[in-house]
């Protein structure tokens, strides 16, 4: 069995969420505009892990390197908005 763990982010303050290694991962930008035009989710405010038009980054059958800082930027063709960190923490299983 997959433990899958999904996680909106909000505007306004930082979350943290710890997995074991072999769990699942859902981060959801939390962008709701019909006209996203790209979603791009960085680690460490530098790493570019995805570019899309999803607002989801799944992490599956997470390890140790997956944890970090991770943060979507939501563009519309008009404007572009980050939303708040989450601190991801992925410990080996004992």
């Amino acid at each position: 069995m997959v433990n899958t763990d999904r996680l909106t982010l909000n505007d306004g303050f930082s979350l943290v969420r710890e997995l074991v290694e072999g769990q699942r991962l859902m981060l959801d930008c939390g962008h709701d505009s019909e006209d996203i035009v790209e979603v791009t989710w960085y680690k460490e405010n530098k790493e570019k892990i995805s570019s899309s038009s999803s607002t989801i980054l799944e992490l599956n059958s997470a390890v140790t390197s997956h944890s970090g800082t991770y943060i979507c930027n939501v563009n519309d063709g008009v404007q572009s908005v980050n939303s708040s960190s989450v601190i991801v923490r992925v410990y080996k299983k004992t």
